[in-house]
């Protein structure tokens, strides 16, 4: 589940998930699920501890900023910066947000989070490597994601992380 997300939430998430992937994929032998609050995984083979980049996705916000270069320089910056706190971490997710100082928007919101079975170096390793993703995906959105097998990020310009 999602770093941000209550236990309960959490756990409705993940049979929301199971009930789905049933009815989607009910003699598949692998199958994954992704939703906003949880990732769902499932496989004959042994993924635990392996960095997943066969399963992704991008989604992006339909709007572009004025200044794209800037702005993506920006958002790497964000990201890169919550990377570097995400992997210490127990948990291996961190959210944050950054001021735009002199830029049409105020603030820029992001996250980042691997799943729990990565180590901390494997961690950084995927979310290091999805972020330079962000042009192929993303190039001068105003948010945008790219979701993994095994970590994600998240940005935009307006909250979107529970806050507690």
């Amino acid at each position: 589940c999602r770093g941000d997300v209550s236990s309960t939430n959490c756990k409705s998430c993940v049979v929301d998930a199971s009930e789905e992937l049933g009815k989607l994929c009910p003699y598949d032998k692998e199958a994954i699920i992704w939703y906003d609050n949880c990732l769902l995984k499932y496989s004959y083979n042994d993924f635990l501890g392996k960095i997943d980049n066969t399963y992704k996705f991008y989604m992006w916000n339909v709007r572009v900023v004025s200044k794209p270069e800037s702005f993506n320089a920006k958002t790497k910056e964000l990201l890169g910066s919550l990377v570097e706190k995400a992997y210490k971490k127990q948990n291996l997710y961190a959210n944050g947000e950054m001021e735009l100082i002199g830029d049409q928007y105020e603030k820029l919101y992001g996250l980042v989070q691997c799943t729990r079975d990565l180590s901390s170096e494997d961690c950084k390793q995927c979310l290091e490597g999805i972020i330079t993703e962000i042009s192929s995906c993303c190039d001068g959105k105003e948010g945008g994601r790219v979701v993994g097998g095994s970590c994600n990020f998240r940005y935009e310009i307006y909250p979107f992380v529970n806050t507690q």
